[in-house]
C-alpha cells in the first residue's frame, strides 16, 4: 500500500489500527507505503511496533521514493536514446500488423503512466486522498495486465522465429492461455489474502503494513517465471535448428543480441519471486518498480530489434519483375544446339 496522508496529532505510544478504520484517518503527511512482516518476526494485528523499529522506517521511505523515481528516469531515458528506431519500427513500419503495433504501445506507454503515478504519490510533495491511494491500488493491477501484453509480444516473437508455424502457434498461444490464465487467479486471491493481513498504524508507525507475505502471490509470480522459462527453451531451441535462408539473419541478430535480452527478462521475474519467497527479505516491494521498468525495456527493445530486421529482410527479397533482361538469358544451349546442327549439314 502506498500513499500519502496527513500528519496526525503526536502520540506517544505505538497503536495499531484494524483495516477498518484506515478510512476514518485523518491524518496529514503520513506516509503509506508496503511492507511485509516487521525484522523480528513477532509483530501481528493487535500489537504495537517497538520504538528502534520506527527509526528504521524513515530509510524505508526514502528506498521507496527513491527507486520510484529511478524507474521513471530510467524509462524515460530509454525512450530518448531509441526514440528513431521505435519510429523506424512501430509508427511508420507497414508490414507490421496494427494488433502487435496496439499491443505495444499499450504495454509500452502505459507502464511508464503506472510508474509515474508510483512516483508521484510517494514523492511527498502533494497530499493523495483516499480516493487516489485506491486508485494506487488498482494501477498495480493494470500493471500485471501490462506485463501480460508484454509476455504476448515474446510470446509472438518466439512464433515470428519459427516462421509462423501452425503446430508452434498452437503451443505457444495454449502456454500462454493457461500460464496467465493461472496467474491471474493465484495473484488475484494473493491479493484477497494481503487485504486480509493489512494493518495501519499512526504517527509513531508512520506505516501501512502487512502481518505476514502472500504465498498465492509467491505461487502467482512463480507462475509467470516459469512460462518465461518456456520461452526461453523456445527461443534455444529455434536457435539449435536448422537455419532457414528467410530467417538467416533474424536468427543471427538474436544470438548475438536478443539471447542476453531473453535471459535478462527471465531473471528479472525470479529477482521478484525470491523477494516473495524467501523469509530473509522483509521488504521487497521497492525492487518491483525498477523490476518493472526494465521488462518493459527489454522486452520494447526486442519487439524493435526483430521488427526491424524482418522489415529489412522483406525489403532485400527479390520481386518478381514482367520484363525480361537480355542478361539473365543463357545463351549457351542455343549456340551448342546450333554448333551440332552445322556440323551435321557439312557431314
Amino acid at each position: 500500500m502506498t500513499g500519502v496522508f496527513s500528519q496526525p496529532e503526536a502520540s506517544a505510544t505505538p497503536l495499531v489500527l484494524k483495516r477498518e478504520k484506515l478510512r476514518e484517518l485523518k491524518h496529514r503527511e503520513l506516509l503509506v507505503f508496503p511492507f511485509f512482516r516487521i525484522w523480528d518476526g513477532h509483530t501481528h494485528a493487535g500489537q504495537g511496533i517497538r520504538s528502534n523499529d520506527c527509526e528504521t522506517f524513515p530509510w524505508l521511505v526514502d528506498v521507496h521514493r527513491y527507486l520510484s523515481a529511478f524507474a521513471v528516469a530510467v524509462s524515460l531515458w530509454d525512450h530518448c536514446i531509441t526514440l528513431d528506431e521505435e519510429y523506424w519500427a512501430v509508427w511508420v513500419n507497414r508490414d507490421e500488423k496494427t494488433l502487435w503495433t496496439l499491443a505495444y504501445l499499450v504495454f509500452r506507454y502505459g507502464s511508464d503512466t503506472v510508474l509515474m503515478f508510483t512516483a508521484y504519490a510517494l514523492s511527498g510533495t502533494t497530499n493523495v486522498s483516499m480516493g487516489g491511494l485506491e486508485i494506487h491500488l488498482h494501477s498495480r493491477a493494470d500493471l500485471y495486465c501490462l506485463q501480460v501484453s508484454g509476455l504476448l509480444l515474446v510470446a509472438y516473437r518466439i512464433h515470428t522465429l519459427w516462421e509462423h508455424r501452425r503446430f508452434i502457434r498452437v503451443i505457444v498461444y495454449t502456454t500462454f492461455s493457461i500460464f496467465i490464465i493461472t496467474s491471474a487467479i493465484l495473484l488475484g486471491l494473493g491479493g484477497a489474502e494481503n487485504a486480509r493481513n493489512v494493518i495501519a498504524g499512526t504517527s509513531p508507525v508512520r506505516s501501512c503494513i502487512f502481518s505476514k507475505k502472500a504465498r498465492l502471490t509467491a505461487w502467482g509470480i512463480g507462475t509467470m517465471a516459469i512460462f518465461d522459462l518456456f520461452l526461453v527453451l523456445m527461443s534455444i531451441v529455434n536457435a539449435l535448428d536448422m537455419p532457414r535462408t528467410r530467417n538467416t539473419e533474424v536468427l543471427g541478430r538474436l544470438n548475438r543480441e536478443g539471447a542476453k535480452s531473453f535471459l535478462l527478462y527471465y531473471l528479472l521475474h525470479y529477482v521478484l519471486l525470491f523477494g516473495v519467497v524467501s523469509p530473509s527479505v522483509t521488504c521487497f516491494s521497492p525492487v518491483t518498480r525498477p523490476g518493472w521498468a526494465f521488462s518493459s525495456i527489454i522486452t520494447s527493445r526486442l519487439f524493435c530489434r526483430v521488427s526491424m530486421t524482418e522489415s529489412k529482410q522483406g525489403n532485400t527479397e527479390p520481386q518478381p519483375s514482367d520484363s525480361v533482361e537480355l542478361e539473365d538469358l543463357d545463351f549457351s544451349d542455343i549456340e551448342k544446339t546450333s554448333c551440332s546442327s552445322s556440323r551435321g549439314i557439312l557431314s
